[in-house]
């Protein structure tokens, strides 16, 4: 399915596009790397700024999760100071899942990276960039 609007961005809108989605990967160092990407290029290019703001999303996603996590681990030390074992059990779980959400994290902003240099839009970006959403 082609995109007119992804069609029309130019090579190095596209590089930097996915660049966006790819500094995600670096967490909180990314959320940076972002606004300046975004800084310098709001005024040159609306189809670069909306992938800056969806990769934006993404990085606000993983920040929340990591509020919940640090939540749960402060949750599970103060259940080990009560029972041993199962604050053991419950820190391992924590860790795991940390790990497990950070690896589909990584390979969605390497996805969003990969499909943006392709020229394909990750959602229905012609309908955002010409102000009919």
């Amino acid at each position: 399915m082609s995109n007119s609007i992804l069609d029309a961005m130019r090579a190095d809108e596209r590089g930097v596009a996915a660049a966006s989605h790819l500094v995600n990967i670096v967490p909180f160092w990314g959320f940076i790397l972002l606004l300046a990407i975004w800084l310098y290029f709001k005024e040159r290019s609306r189809k670069v700024v909306f992938h800056v703001r969806q990769a934006l999303v993404l990085q606000i996603g993983l920040l929340c999760f990591g509020v919940f996590a640090l939540f749960f681990s402060i949750l599970f030390r103060v259940v080990a100071v009560i029972h041993k074992d199962m604050g053991m059990f419950l820190s391992q779980a924590n860790v795991l899942l940390a790990a497990a959400v950070y690896t589909v994290y990584a390979l969605v902003c390497v996805w969003a990276a990969v499909t943006t240099l392709r020229g394909r839009s990750l959602m229905r970006i012609d309908r955002v960039c010409s102000g009919r959403l």
